[in-house]
């Protein structure tokens, strides 16, 4: 597979901001707004994101779904599987289940737009600051309907992967950025399916509920 110059671009991006926001949280203070104690077992958490994502080639440029770009929006709901582990290790932090909205809009190489739903599993690194970056993954599904030549509209999974933090600016507000691979095809239950990896930034704001 050959990424393109506007993945490397959206991948860098990612990365560049991720690395604006750790270094705006500063060095961990317990008497900040960080909040660790919003991450536990039965915590729950809402959130809303905005982003943009654009194509992976793989095809060296020759189908259109290498030329992919969407505008997203995402609404989520979080709840804690458990307790902070790890004890005082570096890799101290918990689990929790996501439930994920999403609605993309196409803006290239046509237009079109699809809608679905997705289920994701997260791991927060807690410490004791207003920083905590997580690593996400996940499964769904998506109506799709981008009138593409190389891949079938209707039912499609999506498979995602991404990484992120939350900055607190209160003890229950935060401000959410996240870097995510996602991949979108029919898994062959129809023709054409070439498939789409898509490389995407979102930016938003996740309400710490309990």
């Amino acid at each position: 597979m050959r990424w393109s110059l506007r993945g490397g671009w959206a991948l860098g991006l990612g990365w560049l901001a991720l690395g604006i926001l750790a270094g705006s949280a500063g060095p961990a203070r317990a008497e900040g707004p960080g909040a660790p104690d919003r991450f536990a077992r039965g915590k729950a958490h809402v959130g809303v994101l905005g982003g943009y994502a654009f194509s992976l080639e793989r095809y060296d440029g020759s189908r259109d779904v290498d030329h992919v770009r969407y505008a997203a929006v995402t609404s989520d709901w979080g709840i804690g599987l458990g307790d902070p582990v790890g004890g005082e290790a570096w890799y101290r932090g918990n689990w929790e289940v996501l439930v994920e909205g999403m609605a993309l809009i196409e803006t290239g190489p046509g237009s079109g737009h699809a809608g679905g739903a997705a289920f994701l599993l997260r791991y927060n690194w807690l410490r004791d600051g207003c920083f905590v970056p997580f690593v996400s993954a996940g499964a769904g599904i998506l109506d799709l309907d981008f009138d593409l030549a190389s891949q079938r509209d209707g039912f499609n999974f999506s498979l995602q992967a991404g990484v992120g933090s939350h900055v607190f600016v209160t003890r229950r507000l935060a401000l959410t950025g996240e870097w995510r691979y996602q991949h979108i095809s029919n898994a062959a239950t129809g023709s054409p399916n070439s498939g789409m990896d898509m490389s995407g930034f979102f930016l938003g704001t996740t309400w710490f509920l309990d």
